[in-house]
C-alpha cells in the first residue's frame, strides 16, 4: 500500500462508522500513472479542499487519507462514508469503462473496496437511495450522496459505469466467488429434455385416456359435474408448450384408444 497523504481531511469517525464506500470519478481518461500524478498535485495542493481515501488507475491505488479519518470527497456524506476515487469519466459508456486499461483500473479499485469492505464489515452491495437515506452499510455514489445527503453537485461516476462487474470484483477479492447459484450437476441436453417431457406425456395421456371420468368429460353431450374438470392441456402442465409435437402425439394415443381426436376437442 502507498500513502500519499493529502492535504485536507477531517478528523477521525466517530464511533459505528464509516458504513458507506462512495464510488467516484475524477473526469479524467484512463491513464497509467495518472493516480500517483493526481495524489502528488491536485490532493496535496492547499488550494483545492477537496480529498478521498483511494484513487486507482489502471497500475495502481494510493491511499491518500486512513479510512479512520474522514475525507472531503462528498459533501454531507463525509461523516459516513470511505471515498475512492477511479480515473474515468462520468460521460463514459459502458464500453469505454470496460477497455483492457479499464478493467485493470476496475479491479484495482474493487481490490481497495474489497479491503474496505472486510475491515469496515461494510456488505458488498449497492444501496438503494432508501436504504442510504436509512444510513445502512453498502456501496453508494457521488450522485446518490448528492440526492440523499447534499452539500454536493456532482454526479459521477455516471449511468454508463459497470456496476454489476464491479460489484463482482468485489465479491471476487473477498473470496465470495463470482456467483451462489449451484450448477446442476446433470444438465441434459434440449434433444434428450425433450425426449424426457415426449416420454412422460405419452405415459400421462395414456392413464388419462383409461379413466372412466376422462372419457365421460370427452363426450361433448356429457354436461361435466364440477369433480370432473379435468383437461388433457391442465393435467400434463401444458407440456404441449414446449414440444410443438406433442398435440400430435396426444392425438395418436387417442386413436389407440379408439377415441377420434375430435372427441376430445
Amino acid at each position: 500500500m502507498t500513502l500519499i497523504r493529502a492535504t485536507h481531511f477531517g478528523p477521525a469517525f466517530a464511533p459505528g462508522q464509516p458504513r458507506q464506500i462512495v464510488v467516484h470519478s475524477v473526469e479524467s481518461e484512463i491513464v497509467s500513472g495518472l493516480a500517483r500524478s493526481l495524489a502528488n498535485g491536485w490532493f496535496r495542493n492547499p488550494a483545492n479542499k477537496t480529498s478521498a481515501h483511494t484513487i486507482s488507475d489502471p497500475h495502481e491505488t494510493i491511499d491518500m487519507v486512513q479510512d479512520t479519518q474522514r475525507a472531503w470527497h462528498c459533501g454531507n456524506g463525509n461523516n459516513t462514508s470511505l471515498g475512492n476515487e477511479h480515473v474515468g469519466r462520468a460521460r463514459f459508456t459502458r464500453v469505454q469503462w470496460t477497455t483492457p486499461a479499464g478493467l485493470a483500473m476496475l479491479r484495482n479499485g474493487a481490490q481497495r473496496t474489497a479491503r474496505q469492505c472486510i475491515d469496515h464489515k461494510i456488505r458488498p452491495r449497492w444501496l438503494s437511495l432508501a436504504q442510504l437515506a436509512r444510513n445502512e452499510d453498502g456501496l453508494c455514489t457521488h450522485n446518490d450522496m448528492r440526492l440523499v445527503r447534499g452539500g454536493t453537485t456532482h454526479t459521477d461516476p455516471g449511468p454508463g459505469f459497470p456496476y454489476d462487474l464491479y460489484l463482482q470484483m468485489v465479491k471476487e477479492a473477498m473470496g465470495l466467488g463470482t456467483s451462489t447459484v449451484q450448477e446442476d450437476d446433470m444438465p441434459f441436453t434440449e434433444a434428450q429434455l425433450r425426449a424426457i417431457v415426449s416420454d412422460e406425456t405419452e405415459k400421462t395421456v395414456r392413464k388419462l385416456l383409461t379413466s372412466e371420468k376422462l372419457v365421460a368429460y370427452s363426450d361433448q353431450r356429457l354436461r361435466p359435474a364440477k369433480d370432473l374438470s379435468l383437461s388433457i392441456t391442465g393435467a400434463l402442465g401444458r407440456s404441449s408448450a414446449y414440444d410443438s409435437n406433442a398435440s400430435g402425439g396426444v392425438d395418436q394415443i387417442a386413436r389407440a384408444q379408439g377415441l377420434e381426436p375430435e372427441d376430445r376437442k
